[in-house]
């Protein structure tokens, strides 16, 4: 019950804490439990750092399985810091003071939403485009299947030549 978190947390530690503590363990399940905590006891600012972290490292083992529910988490995080709007003391995390440049007078609600999709998709075609150049074909096939990813743009749009069908003769 979120009424009691901050009791809970009070003896058991920071959650960013436990956070960490469990990525560096490679519970990454157990990781993902605690984005939501971390970003209602600590801030969406920290939440979203966690989740890009979280991202990272599951991309990067190839644990697909959280792939998709950390894109989710991500987009629906912006989705309602943004939709909040209030005014927060200056961020002090690293995505925190990326996401506050977002929060000029100059970007709508609806620009910022925009660029920070456009970062997580960034994000997910770097890795696509990875798993492509070192032809490791079902770990694309299983990412794609696992995140929702739409690769059909980053087929399209390769400019390296690394996703031609010649690309895979032997």
């Amino acid at each position: 019950d979120p009424m009691h978190w901050t009791l809970l947390f009070s003896h058991t530690g920071l959650p960013t804490k436990l956070f960490k503590r469990s990525l560096q363990c490679r519970a990454y399940a157990t990781a993902a439990g605690f984005l939501v905590i971390v970003e209602t006891l600590e801030g969406p600012d920290l939440g979203q750092e966690c989740a890009l972290n979280l991202l990272q490292e599951t991309l990067q083992e190839g644990e697909y399985d959280l792939t998709g529910e950390l894109v989710r988490f991500l987009v629906r995080s912006a989705r309602d810091m943004l939709s909040n709007a209030q005014e927060e003391e200056p961020a002090t995390s690293w995505f925190g003071q990326i996401y506050a440049s977002f929060s000029s007078p100059l970007f709508s609600p609806n620009e910022r939403e925009r660029l920070l999709k456009a970062a997580v998709h960034k994000f997910l075609s770097t890795h696509a485009a990875a798993l492509i150049a070192s032809r490791r074909l079902q770990d694309l096939a299983t990412f794609i299947h696992k995140s929702g990813f739409d690769i059909v743009p980053l087929l399209r749009d390769e400019k390296l030549g690394v996703a031609k069908l010649t690309s895979f003769k032997q």
